[in-house]
């Protein structure tokens, strides 16, 4: 049952479905309410020391009342966890601060490998503005960056489960010698120890293979299982083709008792537009961060979930790549080549016409130095536990060249991310910092 609300946290109104809650709401909560007034002082705070506008700031208000009332309205949902997920996805999604660290570690998962606390940020904040959570999307994004208790029903009862399969013979895919009970791409899934369902945040989460992996993972009963490396990315030896990975059986059409499909890697049976992003793990800065993006929503599948599509993931890393960037701004369109720019004109065809993205046919992408928002010392609540990250005073600056086909310098991103880096590596600060030192020297 639901987890009553302390005295001193009025119950929030009946959201408004369709519509969300306003201004109005939010200014009657904070009169009420002494723990919503404080989460949103840290807010306005942070926002005040970036030189936020009143735009922004009515968005963050917004973003606020609209996350709090639709995720206290949730089942099995603690009071304290509804605070403090709906000020981490406002203070991640809406400022500077929280776009520098999302940012930084989209570079730094491209380079590295995924890291389940940045998919939780990036993709939490993605779908807080996603369709398919219509009226519930903003609570539905807080619940992922907070990952509360009982965030798989939520997903569930939002809609944000992927479709079983219903029979042995997919369309454009092929047989399958027996029903799977999960289709990723043209890969059957069959659970094999851990639900095929699972929740961001949870130690059970898949993240996205790496390539260079050659660490088995558990095995169950008779089954070993395989590396990332021999499951997704090889065309032969034992896994092709597929077998025990994460707790799951996976497999490519005809490889259990019949070879046909064995030539092909099960990482493009998965995800066909995989050979188009994996040379950006070593392109531009933003390319990077574009494929750390893409792995990112890329995750959900891999664990039962509704991924979005590739052109909103663009539309929504441009967002949080401009906010932690400065200007000039570029145009990029379909001419920049590649399957980045193949997504523009689909992204442009989201976004109304006085949109701030667009130009044209193009979008526009901030090239100047990265930006420092200010000394403020602010709690980041992402995965299960709290990073406190504390901006530079110092300036940054970077190379303006081509963001998508060129080289950037990462700058100050990398710095001002090293706290939450480090957290996600268990490695101790001086050491990343040291690392990415390294690398800036490098790049100049």
């Amino acid at each position: 049952m639901r987890y009553p609300l302390p005295p001193h946290w009025p119950q929030p109104p009946a959201v408004r479905l369709g519509l969300g809650a306003g201004l109005t709401d939010f200014a009657a909560q904070v009169a009420a309410d002494p723990q919503f007034a404080s989460a949103w002082g840290d807010i306005e705070a942070q926002l005040n020391v970036e030189g936020a506008d009143a735009s922004a700031i009515d968005l963050a208000k917004t973003a606020l009342i609209n996350s709090y009332q639709q995720l206290a309205s949730q089942v099995g949902v603690g009071a304290d966890e509804v605070i403090a997920s709906a000020k981490s996805y406002v203070m991640m999604g809406q400022t500077v601060l929280g776009a520098v660290n999302t940012v930084s570690g989209l570079v730094q998962a491209a380079e590295s490998g995924s890291f389940p606390q940045i998919t939780q940020t990036f993709t939490g904040t993605l779908i807080g503005l996603a369709t398919l959570a219509g009226a519930v999307s903003a609570g539905v994004g807080a619940a992922i960056v907070g990952a509360v208790s009982g965030l798989l029903g939520i997903l569930q009862s939002s809609g944000f489960f992927g479709q079983p399969s219903t029979d042995v013979n997919i369309q454009g895919c092929g047989f399958f010698d027996m029903k799977p009970e999960y289709l990723v791409g043209c890969v059957g899934v069959w659970s094999e120890g851990i639900p095929i369902q699972v929740a961001p945040g949870s130690s059970s989460w898949r993240s996205f293979p790496n390539p260079t992996s050659t660490a088995p993972t558990a095995g169950t009963g008779t089954y070993a299982g395989f590396s990332d490396q021999q499951i997704w990315f090889t065309s032969s030896g034992p896994a092709v083709g597929g077998g025990l990975w994460r707790g799951c059986l996976w497999h490519i059409p005809g490889t259990i008792d019949h070879p046909g499909n064995r030539n092909q890697r099960t990482v493009d049976a998965a995800f066909p537009n995989y050979h188009l992003v994996e040379g950006y793990a070593s392109g531009s800065p933003f390319e990077q961060a574009f494929f750390g993006a893409w792995k990112s929503n890329a995750e959900y599948a891999l664990n039962g979930l509704k991924t979005q599509p590739d052109a909103l993931v663009l539309i929504h890393l441009l967002r949080m790549w401009n906010r932690a960037h400065n200007g000039p701004a570029t145009v990029i369109d379909q001419s920049s080549g590649g399957y980045l720019a193949s997504l523009i004109p689909a992204a442009v065809a989201q976004l109304s016409a006085g949109d701030a993205l667009r130009s044209g046919s193009g979008l526009l992408v901030n090239a100047g130095a990265v930006k420092t928002p200010g000394a403020t010392k602010v709690g980041l609540h992402i995965a299960r536990g709290a990073v406190t990250a504390l901006a530079p005073t110092t300036s940054t600056t970077s190379t303006t060249t081509t963001i998508i086909a060129g080289t950037a310098a990462v700058g100050g991103a990398a710095i001002i991310g090293t706290a939450i880096y480090a957290a996600v590596k268990g490695q101790a600060v001086d050491a990343v910092i040291g690392h990415l030192w390294r690398k800036l020297k490098a790049a100049f």
